[in-house]
This record gives structure tokens, sequence and C-alpha cells, in this order.
């Protein structure tokens, strides 16, 4: 059961987990930034707009991390990068713009809120018509202290200790005036067991009370504050109190149904597990004030969060997806943006009528969607050093950004920042103007706040400075301004980046937009949603996984991008039998090994299995591009994937990123094919040998191009694992199929074992396993026979070798 108030409207939602020892995290949102959810014009996800460029998800390799951690500005969210496609080379010699400074509203001391004796948590911030409270946490979680400040002048009005470390606490300050707060009541507690009611006037507890967890854990329960009434969530149940007295008050009978089902992080384990509903069920809508249902879903869901109330948005899961669906009074509506994959769900930051604005928990990409077409409108990194230019919150219907700018000029030894502060439509980034600059210390700790609330942005730790958002200079500029790349603010921030560097953070999603010629080759379904996490996966008689990473590097003081992108490839080269190839960027390593068997007892006998992986690292100058793919079939009788076809698709797929990323390449050369190109009845001329040590299995399977097959024989302890390739021409770079045939086996593990076929390698990695990889011109057969050491009639080390050669040269036989 999930949570999520509006005004007086509380949506619950009976959520059924996904049978997954994931976590899902808790989205808090604000009821003034709630979003209405966007239109999507496929199944696979949102469509582009016509942006300048387009977009991927990615890494940034950091140089000097923390040193650039203190000199950009600091955000409220640390996210993974984002890259655009076009860099803007700026001479060092480039004049900075004069920017008029915004008027500081007032500066006082900021106490404990980040230093003191202890370490406190990145505060959080309430506005109301006079007041700013600021409420921050010590790390221990032994206690939470709140400030009530005066808006127009900064002055503590009061200010108060609780017992207890800060779990969550409500969105806004109810009618009243109270703030609802969701502790754990010691440094110990696991789960967040008190409820306490504060007056966000005086900083008085007007109540507080101890709550029974059901489960073991409760890490981010929902609050909300109505006319008169309290209403948190509390391991699949909803929990209502007097706002007055704290008095319990009777759960809604809108909720019989829905009893057992999950909230938030309820459930055992370190991270919470979740509980399993014995049932999906009915979403209920109800007023929290009276507990009095609105509306009831038609038909029952399985829902995984509740990502907005208004309009009310959940994530929920359907055919094995996690996707974002819009309900308008229990109706469903259309979905939106992509597939979540491991994401942790989607977070709303601000909407209006036609237009979102949201990130994800565990990606690092702003995104803003159409609500009418569903397009993609843009994507942001909102961690970039490069740019400098970071989120900081909503003002006004308006995205409030910060660009960090190195003046070059030294104060008592260290450089003189700024922070260019702009405002932006939600539609277009680049669309508003630049409000004016604010002076800053170049070392700021990560604990410093940085918030916009009540029309102030407010930093600083230890000491607390607001500025104001809606005095603006006169002679402000009428647009957004652009810091010269040899001003962004950092130690490394003049260090000249290449014109074919990528820099900037326009482009973000390239990794999603795999075509489908590329999915189809790799046995995905091409309208399916694009996965958020750039991880696609499916089920059933075929396993398939494919990843796509990408990593772009800075330059140092004495190093090019690509000289660093250069040295990342090199590093991930040696965590992998990697070797080199021709054809993709400038540099590219390929790994993977020929087909594979494998079994399991989905049936009764054993059930084989053929699996064939391939991946790719390429490098085009300060782009790093990972892309692997594991295809696993497993229907016994049924035409197995071809391992060509998920070589040639995981080439496909990068060269359908690198094109998005503005670096199209040529289709690949092709290579001569290889005297062999199928592997003709393998399974059968192996049978008579494996026949003498197991009994005959049916567990064999044959790729759809008849070039590989795998044969199992199971009687446990004892396990024999027979796959045979007729390796094909490389996917890329040319090489013949003999050629690769020739690297693969010299890749395998193991010592050179002369005898069988034209090449061997034998490996015995561990005391229970042995396995023969060998080669006939391009025909690899890959045995492998386990005999666990408590077998009953343990074969001899001897009698072990002697059957992986026999049954490897009946596979090679023509």
């Amino acid at each position: 059961m999930a949570l999520r108030a509006s005004g007086r409207l509380s949506v619950i939602v009976a959520m059924r987990s996904a049978m997954s020892s994931r976590t899902r995290s808790a989205v808090s949102v604000t009821a003034g930034t709630l979003v209405p959810l966007i239109r999507p014009s496929s199944r696979r996800g949102p469509r582009f707009a016509r942006l300048p460029e387009r977009a991927s998800q990615t890494t940034i390799e950091r140089t000097s991390v923390h040193r650039r951690l203190l000199s950009c500005l600091l955000g409220l969210v640390t996210l993974t990068v984002v890259m655009a496609l076009v860099a803007a080379c700026s001479d060092s010699s480039e004049e900075l713009p004069d920017v008029p400074s915004l008027a500081a509203a007032w500066e006082v001391d900021g106490g404990d809120i980040s230093f003191g004796d202890t370490y406190w948590s990145k505060p959080a911030v309430w506005s109301t018509d006079d007041s700013l409270i600021v409420l921050s946490s010590d790390l221990r979680g032994a206690r939470t202290m709140l400030r009530g400040l005066d808006r127009a002048n900064g002055t503590t009005r009061w200010s108060a200790v609780v017992p207890g470390g800060w779990c969550t606490s409500s969105d806004e300050v109810g009618p009243d005036g109270t703030v609802a707060i969701r502790l754990r009541s010691s440094g110990t507690a696991l789960s967040c067991d008190r409820l306490v009611a504060i007056d966000s006037t005086t900083g008085e507890v007007r109540w507080s009370v101890d709550l029974a967890i059901p489960g073991d854990r409760l890490d981010q329960p929902r609050v909300s504050v109505g006319e008169v009434v309290i209403t948190s969530g509390n391991c699949g149940q909803v929990l209502r109190f007097d706002l007055g007295d704290g008095s319990a008050l009777p759960a809604s009978t809108g909720l019989r149904e829905s009893r057992d089902a999950i909230l938030d992080q309820c459930g055992k384990g370190g991270f919470g597990d979740g509980v399993m509903t014995r049932r999906t069920a009915r979403g209920t809508a109800l007023l929290t004030d009276s507990g009095t249902p609105i509306w009831q879903t038609r038909r029952a869901i399985q829902t995984a969060d509740i990502v907005s109330a208004d309009p009310l948005v959940l994530e929920v899961e359907e055919g094995g997806s996690r996707l974002l669906r819009r309900y308008d009074e229990g109706r469903p509506g259309p979905a939106i943006g992509y597939e979540l994959g491991y994401t942790r769900g989607f977070r709303p930051i601000a909407h209006d009528e036609h237009t979102l604005v949201g990130t994800y928990d565990d990606a690092e990409i702003i995104e803003a969607f159409d609500l009418d077409t569903g397009e993609l409108l843009w994507a942001r990194d909102s961690d970039r050093f490069t740019s400098g230019r970071r989120l900081l919150g909503v003002h006004d219907s308006q995205l409030v950004w910060g660009q960090g700018v190195n003046s070059l000029e030294e104060e008592e030894n260290y450089p003189h920042d700024d922070m260019w502060v702009s405002v932006s439509s939600l539609r277009d980034p680049d669309a508003g103007r630049t409000l004016g600059a604010v002076r800053r210390s170049s070392y700021l700790s990560t604990s410093d706040l940085w918030t916009v609330s009540g029309g102030l942005l407010i930093t600083g730790g230890s000491r607390l400075t607001a500025w104001s958002l809606d005095e603006v200079p006169e002679d402000a500029p009428d647009e957004i301004l652009t810091v010269p790349r040899s001003h962004l603010a950092g130690p490394d921030s003049d260090v000249p980046w290449s014109d074919a560097e990528v820099s900037d953070g326009a482009a973000i999603r390239a990794c999603t937009r795999v075509s489908d010629e590329s999915l189809r080759l790799l046995g995905l379904d091409p309208e399916a949603p694009a996965p958020a996490d750039c991880s696609w996966r499916s089920g059933g008689a075929q396993e398939t996984s494919l990843r796509i990473e990408l990593s772009l590097t800075e330059p140092t003081a004495d190093r090019s991008g690509a000289d660093v992108a250069a040295e990342r490839l090199s590093d991930l080269g040696d965590q992998f039998d990697t070797r080199p190839v021709h054809g993709l960027g400038q540099e590219a390593l390929a790994w993977g090994g020929p087909a594979t068997a494998s079994w399991t007892f989905v049936s009764s006998p054993a059930q084989g299995g053929l699996t064939s992986s391939y991946g790719l690292i390429v490098r085009q100058d300060n782009i790093v591009l990972e892309a692997s793919a594991d295809v696993t079939s497993t229907r016994t009788g049924a035409p197995a994937a071809a391992p060509s076809d998920v070589r040639a698709g995981v080439v496909s797929a990068v060269r359908d990123v690198l094109a998005e990323l503005g670096r199209p390449t040529d289709a690949p050369a092709a290579g001569e094919p290889g005297t062999l190109e199928a592997t003709g009845p393998v399974c059968r001329r192996v049978a008579a040998v494996a026949a003498r040590v197991l009994p005959p299995a049916d567990a064999r399977l044959t790729s759809g191009d008849g070039a590989a097959a795998a044969c199992v024989w199971v009687d446990e302890p004892r396990e024999l694992q027979v796959a045979v390739e007729a390796v094909g021409a490389a996917p890329v770079g040319g090489s013949s199929g003999l050629e690769e045939a020739t690297v693969m086996v010299e890749s395998s593990a193991g010592d050179p074992h002369p005898g069988v076929g034209d090449d061997a390698r034998l490996a015995r990695p561990d005391g229970d396993t042995t396995q023969l990889v060998a080669r006939r011109d391009n025909l690899v057969v890959t045995v492998s026979y386990v005999d666990s050491w408590w077998s009953d009639d343990q074969l001899s080390d001897e009698a072990e070798l002697r059957l992986v050669e026999r049954v490897a040269r009946a596979a090679l036989r023509g």
C-alpha cells in the first residue's frame, strides 16, 4: 500500500511486489510540484522532439573529483552524468561578461546546520508566508535540529532539538502551521518508528506517537498534514491521527481490500525487500480528513509506487515491465516515458499544463516531457562539471539554474568564484535569462545548503545567505549567458577541450536509441519500451540481456580528454580477455568466446541451454562506449539464437549509439566465412561417447542457422556439457571465420593441449571441473565435465581427461 497526499486527497494503492529483492525507494513529491504524466507516442517510450542534438545517458570520468565537487555548484542530489553532442571550445583569452550581482536579502550565522560538534545531513527547508523552517539531522541519527528563520531578514525566531534521526516529513506546512516528521527513535533504530507534530511558528512539539512497525524495517514512510488529520503510512497500513492531540483515528472502511499490500520500503533485510501481497488489489482514493473513499480503480493492479497524486501517476508492473501510467478517476491513462529497468523510480521536479520535468532515483538525468505528445523535449546532466550548470530548484513555475564562474583572480590565495543564477522555462532550459551573479567561496562543504524556497536562493553552511530571486538588477541580461570555458569554476577549468571532444550536457539518451534491427538480432522486442537504464532484458525460452554504458572523460592539466579515455579503455580491456578489432571508433576491443552449453532443471530430464556472449569496448575521442550481450536459449528442440546474430547485434547497437552521438561509422568490413558453416549432427556423434558415463538425455539445442549446437547429459552430481560452433567471419574488423576461431581458442583459459584437433586448451579451474576447448579449422568445441567430490563413483583425473578428449574428437569429426 502506498500513500501520497495532495491537499485533502490521499491515494491509497494496494501494491504487489515483483518477487524481487531490489529495494524500491519512496519518492517524495512536494504538493506544489506534483506533475501530470506524459502521453508517449508508442510503447517503446517517448519520441524525441526536434532538438539540435540527441541524447545519451553517460557516466563521466572525473579528475580531481573532490576539488571539482567543492569548486563547482553544489546541488541537492548527486546523479550519474550525461553529455551533449557538441562541445564549444573557447579561447583562454575570452573576456568574462559583466553580470550584475543579485541582491542579498540577508546573511546570518548558520549555527549547527552544517558545522559544530558533529556532522549534519544536508538541510531541508519549508517556506511559509513569513518564515523559513530549516531541518537537519546529525549523521548518527541521534537528534534532529529545527530552526525557524524570519524570511525577511534571516534572524532566528526559534530553534529546537528533537531526539531521533529524521526519515521523512510532510511536503508542506499544514494549514494551521503544523509540520509532521517521521523519525527513528534512536541512532540504532532500523525503522522510522516515531511520528512528531511540530508547530512551525514556535518549534514546539505538539505531540509525538511511537509506532509499532509490522515489518522489520521501514525507511521512508510518507506523511501528510490535512486540515484536521495527519495521515501516514506504516507497512501496509494507513494511520490517521487527530491534528490537535495525536489521538488515533479509525482507518477508512475503503481500505479493507488492500490491508495486506506493501508500503514504500517496508520489509525484511538490510534494505527492505518488500512484503508480498496475497493478491493484487484495487487502488483507492480517499479524503484524508474524513477517510471517505472517492473512487477505486475498476481493475486490480500490480503497483510498485505512487509517483504523483495530482494527477495520479503510478509506477505499475505490466507484462514484466515497470512503467509509469496515469490514472484519471481510477481509469488507466497513457503510459509515460521509459521502462524503468533497475532505476528506483521517477521523481517529479516541476510541471505546468503541458510540460513535465523530473529525474530518476538511480540515474543522473533530468528530463522534460511534452504532456500532450509524450515527446522528450530535452535532457540534461544534473551534475556536469564542464558546463558548471546545475539545477537548484523551482521558482514561480521556472527552473532555477546555477553556473560556477572562475574570475581567474586570486583573493587570499584562493580563486575568486561567482555563481551565475538563471531561470528558464520548463519546456526549454535555454529559454530564459540570467538574473545575476552570486559571490561564493571555491571551497564549500558538500553538506552545505543550496536550495530555492519562498522566492529565495539560500546558500551556505557555517553562514547562511539568502539571495532574492524576485529583485532582478535592472542591467541583468535578457538571455541566459553561458560561461566561457576558460572561466568555468574549478582547479582545472582552464584546460582546453578539443572541438572533437563531447563536453556539454544536451544529449543524454543516445544509449536508449538502439534500432529495431539491432534489437531483433538479439531477440529483443523492438515494440517494448526502451529502458531508462540502457539495460534491455527478456525472459522465457530465450533469456537476453543487452547493456550499454557510456563514459565521457575530461581533460586534465597535462592530458586531453581523449588521452584519458584511451587509458580508461586500456583499463577496461585488462578486466576481460579482449582482443583488438578495427572498424569501430579510433580504438576498439572485443571479448567473448565460442558458444557454451548450460543446463537447468525447469523440466525433467535436465533441459539444456546454448549461450552466446559478446562484448565491445569502443573509444572515439573522449567517448568510451561499452556494449555487451548475453543470450541463452533453453527450449530443447527449438531453434536457438545464432551466435553470429548476437555478435552482429552488439556491433549494430554500438553503431546506433555512435550515430546518435554524432559519430556515424561505416558498415563493418565483411571477412571471409569459414570452411564449415554448420555443425552437423554433433549431439548424435557425441551421444555414443557420453553414454559410457552418463545415461541418455534429450537436452540438446541447435541454433537457427545450424552454426552452433549444445547438448547436455546430467546425472547429479555429474554433468557433461558440450557446445560446438562453426565460427563465422568477425562482425567487425574483417577477420575470417578461421582467424576468429583461432583467436577464440588461444584466448581460452588453460594450457595448450596437443593431440586434439588443430589446437586445444585444457583447464581445470577447480577440483570438480575439467574443461577442454578445441578447434578443427573454424569448428570450435567446448567440453566441460563436472564430477563433484561427494560423487559415489567419481572418475579419476586421467579418466576425466580421456572422456573430454573423446567427446571433443567426436564433436570435431566432419
